[in-house]
């Protein structure tokens, strides 16, 4: 019997180890799948396709930074002093989920999950549905960790059915500074076609 406790203390020792160890070796230089919530390593890491869609940027919008995993962000002129940004995301053929599971996942970034504005419309031949989520935003920083609670926010969102799989506009920042935009980002989904 006290073998069997003296081996048994062996190995969780050694478990303990390597647990301790396991937590002092540096990270990966890329997002981890456990920041990008569903999404694997290896889409997080992996170079930007051609979604197979083409769209003009609205007038006045800057091209901002090249970042992980987007197509490309846009920076609208802010409004009363508020930021805005439209991220274009595209994960590839057959990945990214389908309509319903990327509206559910913007949603449950508010606090309460509130009820979407969701409106299909018919662009050159391609499904887009526009999506509007207005209230209190759990703000995920650049790493997908949430920088806290963002009050009287809203996302106005478009998923756009592509040829090679959906591709993904997310503009977000105060509710009352997207309204003011987003003349300027439905014409910019007006201009969606596939290529």
């Amino acid at each position: 019997m006290i073998r069997w406790l003296a081996v048994l203390l062996v190995v969780a020792v050694f478990a303990l180890e390597f647990v301790a160890w396991r937590r002092s070796v540096a990270p990966a230089p890329h997002v981890a799948s456990s920041q990008v919530k569903g999404l694997p390593d290896s889409i997080v890491s992996r170079e930007i396709e051609d979604p197979g869609v083409h769209w003009t940027k609205p007038a006045g919008w800057a091209q901002g930074p090249d970042r992980q995993m987007r197509v490309a962000t846009y920076l609208p002129p802010p409004r009363g002093g508020s930021a805005l940004e439209c991220a274009v995301f595209y994960f590839g053929e057959g990945v990214g989920g389908s309509v319903d599971d990327n509206v559910d996942r913007w949603v449950a970034q508010f606090v309460g999950a509130p009820n979407p504005t969701r409106q299909r419309i018919q662009v050159n031949g391609l499904d887009v549905n526009r999506v509007e989520i207005e209230g209190t935003y759990l703000d995920p920083g650049t790493d997908m960790r949430s920088k806290g609670q963002q009050k009287h926010w809203m996302v106005l969102g478009a998923i756009v059915v592509g040829p090679r799989g959906p591709v993904f506009f997310k503009l977000s920042g105060p509710a009352v500074a997207v309204r003011e935009v987003s003349s300027d980002f439905d014409g910019m989904l007006s201009t969606l076609s596939p290529h």
